[in-house]
C-alpha cells in the first residue's frame, strides 16, 4: 500500500527490506561488497583473497548441505547469512555484507529460526562460529542468539590474529 511502512521501515531508517533465499549473483556482489571488518574476518581464514572463490565456497557449501538467505536493502543485496554442515551433525554460521548490514540485519530473525530447523532436521547438534577477535558486532549478535564463547584461538588467522569460538549446542537424538 502506498504510503504504509512497515516495523522494519522504521528500524532500517530508510528504504524497503526484502529476504529471499541464497541465490549466486547477490551472494557473488556481497563478496566484492562486504565491510572491511568481515573482509578481514572471512579472508584470514581462507587461503585466499579471490571474492569469487569465496562466493563459489560459500555457494558450495549451502548447496551441498545447508541454508542461507540474501537480506536486501532497497533491492540491492546487503547481507548474506547461511548454515552448512561442516562434518556429520557440526555447522558453521556464516554472516556479512555491505555497509547496510546492520540495517538489514533486523530482518532476519525469522529466517534466523528456520536456518536451524533446517539444520537440525539434518541432524545437527553443534553450530559454531570462529569470529576475529576485535569484531564485537558479530560477538554481540552471537550472544544475543544464544552462543556462547568457548575459546580463545590464539594466532589462528593466517596473519596471526586472535579468533574467539562461538558455539550453541543441542542434545544429539538418539
Amino acid at each position: 500500500m502506498h504510503g504504509t511502512r512497515r516495523w522494519t521501515d522504521n528500524i532500517s531508517g530508510r528504504g524497503t527490506i526484502k529476504v529471499e533465499p541464497l541465490e549466486w549473483l547477490a551472494l557473488e556482489f556481497l563478496c566484492f561488497n562486504m565491510r572491511a571488518i568481515d573482509a578481514s574476518e572471512i579472508y584470514g581464514n581462507l587461503p585466499t583473497d579471490n571474492p569469487l572463490e569465496l562466493a563459489a565456497l560459500m555457494h558450495q557449501a549451502v548447496a551441498r548441505c545447508g541454508c542461507g538467505y540474501i537480506g536486501r536493502l532497497d533491492g540491492r543485496p546487503a547481507l548474506a547469512m547461511m548454515v552448512f554442515e561442516q562434518w556429520p551433525g557440526n555447522w558453521q554460521i556464516a554472516s556479512f555484507g555491505t555497509q547496510d548490514y546492520v540495517r538489514v540485519l533486523v530482518a532476519m530473525r525469522d529466517k534466523f529460526d528456520n536456518m536451524i530447523a533446517f539444520a537440525r532436521d539434518h541432524g545437527m547438534h553443534r553450530l559454531e562460529c570462529k569470529s576475529l577477535a576485535g569484531h564485537h558486532e558479530a560477538h554481540g549478535f552471537l550472544k544475543l542468539m544464544g552462543f556462547q564463547r568457548e575459546a580463545v584461538l590464539h594466532q589462528y588467522g593466517r596473519d596471526g590474529a586472535d579468533y574467539l569460538c562461538y558455539a550453541k549446542l543441542w542434545q544429539r537424538s538418539g
